[in-house]
């Protein structure tokens, strides 16, 4: 089994601390027909449709980096500031593997976990994107 480590980048500078990116996913919408045989049957078809748009979350410990929350800030109640991001696999010599590009993307989410004074818990910051493309290079 073959170790990979990743990295996160937002307009192509690296988000720091990022130890786990879920939900990174690419699908396409299912169009369905009725199609008439030359028998005078029906047959069902399916075509592929327009791809879909998705979501991403991005989880790392909290820090004095405030990656997360100025682009929170800064994308504005109507999603202006969009950005283009990547996520990139590296195999364990540090060789590029694989690069998932996200296009059109904003912060939808903010959310701290592991706010207990009683526990010696590490406290994260999740952040959800939602992004308009996702490219494999």
């Amino acid at each position: 089994m073959t170790a990979y480590s990743f990295r996160v980048e937002i307009e192509g500078v690296q988000v720091p601390g990022v130890t786990q990116v879920t939900q990174l996913a690419t699908e396409r919408e299912v169009v369905a027909f009725r199609e008439g045989t030359a028998e005078g049957d029906a047959a069902d078809r399916l075509l592929p449709g327009r791809w879909k748009t998705g979501e991403l979350t991005l989880t790392r410990p909290v820090s004095a980096d405030d990656t997360f929350g100025a682009w929170l800030h800064e994308s504005g109640p109507a999603g202006g500031l969009r950005r283009a991001g990547a996520v990139v696999l590296y195999d364990a010599d540090g060789v590029v593997v694989r690069r998932y590009g996200f296009s059109g993307s904003w912060p939808k989410r903010l959310q701290i976990d592991g706010l207990d004074s009683g526990a010696d818990s590490v406290i994260t910051e999740t952040l959800t994107v939602v992004y308009e493309h996702l490219t494999t290079e």
